[in-house]
């Protein structure tokens, strides 16, 4: 996900600098400092801290006046104003199944794996799975979600299930939505690696036979023939 920002002033120079602190995987620390020209060389002076005030108002400046939401929760894992991606963490839910015999129709508190949504307002969302209880990273492998009604891309068939609004402030009506859906067969002919397939899983899981997801039964998201990442889903929606 990218943003863009089209501004042609008339008169611009380099005026601030701000500096980022970190390690590979995150930035833990900003500041900004003002930029002096000496002998058309520009000399970064020293600065202070950014505050997250500081940083609204310079978002403000560069978008025209849109305003930007810090976000406070940490199952928001990027979102750019269109697509949100999001965690759900690893527990037990309850779900709905209207499928064939010998499942049928059928409901019960199953253990569940972590999830990663991606949800857009003009797209149709996605869901895939993660495997541990951490929060994923960018490195983090993307599984194929376990669920019925669940396209092998990791796209959702809703069916008559309104889609809630792209908004971090949304997630819950996200989550409600999907484990309130009715999940009726598969939409992929091998979603897990289980004996028995999809069906085997769900019945055993709905029988209490496990108390946890079993999460060797899960199948890696695969693109051109390598694993999924959250980071290439990062870049790709």
């Amino acid at each position: 996900m990218k943003s863009y920002i089209d501004s042609q002033p008339a008169d611009i120079g380099l005026q601030k600098a701000i500096l980022l602190y970190g390690n590979n995987s995150e930035i833990h620390y900003a500041s900004v400092h003002p930029v002096e020209i000496m002998d058309s060389t520009p000399r970064i002076r020293a600065g202070q801290p950014v505050s997250k005030e500081g940083l609204a108002l310079l978002y403000e400046e560069l978008m025209g006046g849109a305003s930007l939401k810090f976000i406070d929760d940490r199952r928001v894992l990027a979102y750019d104003g269109r697509t949100l991606l999001f965690w759900l963490q690893p527990k037990k839910r309850k779900v709905f199944f209207d499928c064939d015999e010998p499942m049928g129709k059928v409901g019960g508190v199953t253990p569940h794996t972590g999830l990663v949504f991606s949800v857009n307002d003009h797209s149709t969302p996605a869901v895939f799975s993660v495997k541990g209880r951490a929060r994923p990273t960018p490195e983090s492998v993307l599984y194929h979600a376990p669920y019925m009604n669940v396209w092998d891309d990791g796209d959702i068939c809703m069916g008559s299930v309104q889609a809630p609004k792209t908004s971090t402030t949304c997630i819950d009506a996200w989550e409600a939505a999907f484990f309130r859906s009715v999940f009726t067969h598969p939409n992929e002919h091998r979603a897990v690696n289980y004996p028995g397939g999809m069906y085997s899983l769900w019945a055993d899981l709905l029988s209490g036979a496990t108390e946890v997801f079993p999460e060797d039964s899960l199948l890696p998201h695969m693109v051109l023939g390598q694993e999924m990442t959250l980071s290439d889903l990062l870049t790709t929606h």
